[in-house]
């Protein structure tokens, strides 16, 4: 908590009270928005769903009050003391024309009592058969007798047995319904058989066709083993399993790749199930609509309240924000800005006094600037005032020709290449110059210190023609050398050999002055490199001075690298870009 408490705190005013509007007003408004769509969703669909239930509780009724009446027909004609005669008989009397006749007959009035009944067929405990038929149907019929029973369930078996009449569908056809019931001798109770009475599945459509209320919506009714009895959809394809479990809620299914809503009605009497079907997108309809009007309003609330807050923490933040931008040019050195002062309120005293605070700054600064272009002025005409260039060049040209007279060389050599020098140190304003002016002004020192050591002092340059044009920053050859000669080669016995070269690639330039001096530890490198030995006065201020420069000039990767060895030698890398222009 308090990492999100500072992480809030370093974020910008403006957002923090964006933030602020949004928990406090956006987000409970939102909330209240989706309870009050699943509160309406959810009274939509439970009105819905009673709605659908009463309509299922009709259709199941007419349905059992249809087959309750087909049913009472047949137990009616069964009940017959000629067919329970005819059917206690031996198999050869049944084979007789009479008993044809008569079972026949029998079957005739079941059918003539119901203007649905299309086949009625009587199977006795010996297989022999009686139908009747008022159309063409025995195949279907012989079809559905040689599978009768493989595919029943237990229940299904235990109400047969209980002399229920078992009411199916047929696997062969949408057409028709089948029931199915066990014949006994009254008296005895003995099996005698079993009656299958045909009829058309029209009956069962009729009790719910005319109750859809949604178009797209269908019925479907389902026996106790969950076949498909009668249906008014078209090609219907079910991708969901749909076993009856009294539901109490709508549930969603899916048909022909289509979502529908469905709700179920089971009678426990018959075994058999009604289901009704509604299309999701046409009974969310109205549901949608009531959403989408009621975040219509919910966002044209936060749309007033957005404009309000927006002029509110404009009222704040704009103040802040020119402020701050007066605050940003006086970092960059511009004391002339001056924040507008539109309120009397804090913002407005916050801005009146940085303007007083710019003014004094500003005062302050003038009059430190004129008093140090006054110092450096006096200090510019004192250092004139003690020599002039020009009168040290002549002097030294003065020099040169009398030593050259008196027959000294060497005097006349060295007053010659310090005239050089110093004409190089002051006379050249420029801070980059051309590695070839750098190495002509360190090759005037290196001659001076030859005629200084003798022929104890070797020095060779080995740098070519391309690497000559190149530009580097001004006397950064030089110190480097003056330092290998005093700390590194003027303590060596013997011969002291020094050389300086370059080398460059696609993007830097090299410089290597390599020496046979005493070398240093790897401490004094490192006292070297991090300006130790600037603060206490040692040797290798130049060399730290030269490193320091190329950074400023460069950046970082650039500057001066050291590898040394005690009584080795010592090899200085100098690295700059190529073209490298900085000031």
């Amino acid at each position: 908590m308090q990492r999100l408490w500072k992480c809030l705190g370093d974020k910008p005013i403006r957002t923090k009270l964006n933030i602020f509007f949004a928990v406090l007003i956006v987000i409970p408004l939102v909330l209240f928005g989706v309870i009050v769509s699943l509160v309406t969703r959810g009274m939509q669909l439970d009105q819905i769903y009673k709605s659908s239930q009463q309509y299922l509780n009709q259709s199941m009724q007419g349905i059992d009050n249809s087959l309750s009446e087909l049913d009472n027909i047949i137990i009616s004609n069964l009940w017959n003391d000629d067919l329970m005669r005819m059917l206690n008989k031996s198999s050869e009397y049944l084979s007789s024309p009479e008993e044809k006749n008569l079972a026949k007959g029998l079957l005739r009035s079941i059918a003539n009592a119901r203007k649905d009944i299309e086949c009625l067929v009587i199977v006795t405990e010996n297989k022999e058969k009686f139908t009747y038929s008022t159309g063409d149907m025995y195949t279907l019929v012989n079809e559905y007798l040689r599978n009768d029973e493989l595919d029943w369930d237990e229940t299904v078996k235990q109400k047969y047995q209980r002399g229920e009449t078992v009411w199916q569908g047929v696997p062969e056809t949408d057409e028709y319904v089948v029931g199915v019931r066990k014949i006994r001798d009254f008296e005895t109770l003995k099996d005698l058989g079993r009656l299958y009475v045909f009829f058309k599945e029209e009956t069962i459509r009729q009790q719910y066709e005319e109750l859809k209320i949604t178009p797209g919506s269908f019925f479907a009714v389902r026996d106790e083993q969950g076949q498909i009895v009668s249906c008014d959809g078209q090609d219907i394809v079910f991708t969901d399993d749909f076993q009856s479990d009294n539901r109490k809620e709508l549930s969603i299914a899916h048909v022909n790749d289509r979502a529908y809503y469905y709700e179920e009605l089971k009678n426990t009497d018959i075994g058999w199930t009604i289901q009704e079907f509604t299309p999701k997108d046409e009974m969310m309809q109205d549901i949608y609509r009531i959403q989408l009007l009621l975040a219509s309003i919910i966002l044209m609330i936060l749309g007033v309240l957005f404009l309000i807050m927006n002029r509110f923490s404009n009222s704040i933040t704009e103040p802040i924000r020119n402020l701050q931008e007066k605050m940003l040019e006086v970092r960059n050195e511009n004391f002339d800005v001056v924040a507008e002062v539109e309120h009397q309120d804090e913002m407005g005293e916050l801005a009146t006094t940085f303007n007083a605070m710019t003014g004094r700054i500003k005062r302050l600064i003038e009059e430190d600037y004129k008093s140090k272009i006054l110092l450096k002025e006096t200090e510019y005409k004192f250092l004139r005032a003690q020599i002039n260039p020009h009168f040290l060049y002549n002097t030294l040209d003065a020099i040169s020709w009398m030593a050259s007279m008196g027959g000294n060389k060497d005097v006349s050599k060295m007053a010659v290449a310090l005239g050089r020098i110093l004409r190089w140190s002051i006379s050249n304003t420029e801070n980059i110059v051309t590695l070839k002016e750098e190495v002509s002004n360190t090759e005037d020192y290196l001659s001076i210190q030859r005629i200084r050591y003798g022929d104890s002092l070797e020095y060779a340059v080995s740098v070519d023609e391309p690497e000559l044009s190149m530009h580097v920053p001004k006397m950064i050859l030089q110190p480097l050398v003056e330092n290998a000669l005093v700390h590194g080669l003027e303590m060596k016995d013997g011969d002291k050999r020094l050389l300086i070269a370059a080398d460059s690639d696609d993007s830097v330039l090299k410089i290597t002055i390599r020496d046979n001096g005493v070398g240093m530890t790897s401490e004094k490198v490192e006292e070297v490199m991090s300006g130790k030995v600037r603060q206490q006065k040692q040797h290798g201020v130049g060399l730290y001075n030269v490193h320091k420069r190329i950074q400023m000039n460069y950046g970082e990767k650039f500057g001066v690298e050291i590898s040394s060895t005690v009584d080795v030698g010592t090899e200085i890398v100098i690295t700059v870009p190529l073209e490298g222009g900085a000031v």
